[in-house]
C-alpha cells in the first residue's frame, strides 16, 4: 500500500477480507512515517512489537488493552440455577452435550469421552440436517483418528450454529437438550489466528451466554469450558518465571491476537457463571499439537504452518524461543479424566508440558529429517515471508512473527505454565505429556509428507 501512503496490518486482510472492509481500513490508516527507534527496555512500548499506535487502536489491532475488552464480559441477568440444585454425579452420566467435535481437539475430546463413558453424546455440529450433522463428525474421525472410529449407536448429532441464539435450534429442541444433559463440553470456537477479536466474538464470547443458559435451563449441567494458555500473551509478562493456574486473568493487562482476546473474555464471563453457582471447570492446553500414536497433526495450525512455511522458503531462523505443546491424546485425556474426579469440579487447570520446546529445535528436526534449509537470522527469516507473500505458509502469521520478535530482540523468555492442580489428579492416572522430542517430530513429519501437507524431502519441486 505504499503507492497510497498508507500502511495496513495484515491482520486485517484476514479479518475483513472484503472490499468494504479494506476500504475502510485504507480510510482510517496513517500515513507511512520511518519507523521509530526501538527501545528495547521499555516493554510496553508497541513499537517492540513493531506495530503503529493506529494498529493498536483498530479492531484488528494484534494487541488489544484488556480494559476495552472488559465491557463484553457480561451475562444475561437471568441466567441463574435453580435454588438447592446441584450437578449430575460423574458417575451417573448418561447423556453429555459436546460443542466442537468435528474440530481436530474436539475430535480427540469425542473419542474420549465414548471410551472412558458409556454415555450418548449429542455433538452440535454446523449443519442442515442430523444426517449431515453426523457425515461431518464421521469425516472428522476419518481425518484425524482413523484408528479409532466412532460408536455411532451412541451419538446423537445436532444441527446448530453457536454463534445463533439457542445455538440455532428451536425453542422445543433446546428446551429438550437441557433436560437430557448432565454435563456440557464445550471445546466448540472459532479459531483462527490472523482474525480479529470482533470477527471471532460470535463464536467465542457471544455463545457464552446460550453454553450457560443451556447449563441452568433443565437440570444443573456442569460446563467443562475450554480455553487456552494464549491468554498470556501479553510481552508484559516476559521476564517472569512461571505464571500458576490460580494466575489472575482480569488483572492482565492487555492480549495479544483475536483469538487469545476472546478466550480472555470467555473467561470472564464464566467467572460471572461461577459467582452466580454454575459449576464451572477451565481447562487451558498448551499449543496443541498432534497426536502421539498415529502422528496425525492439524495441518491448519501454527506449528504446522510453521514447519511448511520454512521448507517453502528453504530458510530456518536462529531462534531462542519456546513454546509449550502438549500432544493432542494428552490433552483429550487429561481433560476428560479431570472431568471425571468430581472433586475436580469448579477448578482451573493447566494442561502443559513439563518441558517447554525450542524453536530452534523444533526447526533443527527438520534438517534432522532431511529438509536442506540453511539458517539465517529472524529479521531475515521475517523479510523472507513477506517477500513470497500469500503462496508461503506463515504469510497469515506475520502479525504473531512480530510479535514473536520481542523474546528474540530482548532475551527475555516467557513465562513457564505451572500445572499442580492438573498434575495432583493426573500423574497417579499415569497422564503426562510425552516431550516434544526428534522421535515424536518426527512421527509428525512422517504424517505431513504422507498426507501431501509435506513434500518428501529432497523431492523436485
Amino acid at each position: 500500500m505504499a503507492a497510497f501512503g498508507v500502511e495496513l496490518p495484515i491482520a486485517l486482510v484476514f479479518s475483513a477480507p472484503s472490499v468494504a472492509g479494506l476500504a475502510a481500513g485504507i480510510a482510517s490508516a496513517r500515513v507511512l512515517t520511518p519507523e521509530p527507534e526501538i527501545d528495547l527496555s521499555v516493554l510496553g512500548d508497541l513499537s517492540v512489537l513493531g506495530l503503529s499506535d493506529a494498529e493498536h487502536a483498530q479492531p484488528g489491532g494484534l494487541e488489544q488493552p484488556t480494559a476495552a475488552l472488559r465491557p463484553d464480559i457480561t451475562l444475561d441477568a437471568d441466567i441463574w440455577p435453580a435454588p438447592g440444585a446441584t450437578a449430575t454425579d460423574p458417575a451417573a452420566w448418561r447423556q453429555l452435550f459436546l460443542t466442537g467435535g468435528t474440530g481436530y481437539f474436539g475430535a480427540h475430546l469425542l473419542a474420549e469421552l465414548q471410551s472412558r463413558t458409556q454415555a450418548t453424546i449429542h455433538c452440535l455440529v454446523r449443519a442442515a440436517t442430523p444426517q449431515a450433522a453426523l457425515e461431518r463428525l464421521r469425516a472428522a474421525q476419518r481425518r484425524y483418528l482413523p484408528q479409532r472410529p466412532l460408536d455411532e449407536s451412541r451419538i446423537r448429532a445436532v444441527p446448530g450454529d453457536l454463534t445463533q441464539p439457542r445455538f440455532g435450534l428451536d425453542e422445543a429442541a433446546f428446551g429438550a437438550l437441557a433436560d437430557a444433559a448432565d454435563a456440557i463440553f464445550h471445546a466448540g470456537a472459532s479459531v483462527n489466528f490472523a482474525y480479529s477479536y470482533r470477527t471471532l466474538k460470535p463464536a467465542n464470547v457471544d455463545a457464552c451466554q446460550h453454553l450457560f443458559r443451556l447449563a441452568v435451563r433443565g437440570r444443573l449441567a456442569a460446563v467443562h469450558f475450554i480455553s487456552t494458555v494464549n491468554i498470556f500473551s501479553s510481552p508484559r509478562l516476559a521476564g517472569r518465571a512461571s505464571i500458576p493456574e490460580s494466575e489472575d486473568i482480569s488483572a492482565l493487562p492487555s492480549v495479544i491476537g483475536g483469538y487469545a482476546q476472546s478466550r480472555w473474555v470467555a473467561e470472564g464471563i464464566v467467572g460471572l457463571a461461577r459467582a452466580r453457582g454454575i459449576p464451572v471447570s477451565i481447562y487451558r492446553p498448551g499449543i496443541i499439537g498432534g497426536d502421539s500414536g498415529s502422528g496425525v497433526s492439524n495441518e491448519n495450525d501454527a506449528l504446522c504452518r510453521l514447519f511448511k512455511g520454512c521448507v517453502q522458503l528453504g530458510v530456518m531462523p536462529q531462534l531462542s524461543s519456546q513454546l509449550n505443546i502438549v500432544t493432542a491424546d494428552y490433552a483429550a485425556a487429561g481433560t476428560v479424566a479431570l472431568a471425571l474426579n468430581a472433586a475436580s469440579l469448579g477448578g482451573t487447570y493447566h494442561l502443559v508440558n513439563s518441558e517447554p520446546s525450542l524453536l530452534g529445535g523444533l526447526f533443527g528436526h527438520l534438517r534432522s529429517y532431511g529438509y536442506r534449509l540453511k539458517t539465517t537470522d529472524y529479521g531475515d527469516w521475517q523479510a523472507s515471508i513477506e517477500a513470497a507473500g500469500p503462496a508461503n505458509a506463515l504469510y497469515p502469521l506475520l502479525p504473531i512473527i512480530a510479535h514473536l520478535s520481542v523474546g528474540e530482540a530482548t532475551g527475555l523468555k516467557y513465562p513457564h505454565f505451572g500445572g499442580a492442580g492438573a498434575a495432583r489428579f493426573l500423574h497417579p492416572l499415569g497422564i503426562e505429556c510425552p516431550l516434544i522430542g526428534g522421535e515424536l517430530v518426527g512421527r509428525y513429519l512422517d504424517g505431513m509428507v504422507e498426507s501431501g501437507f509435506l513434500p518428501v524431502p529432497g523431492a523436485s519441486p
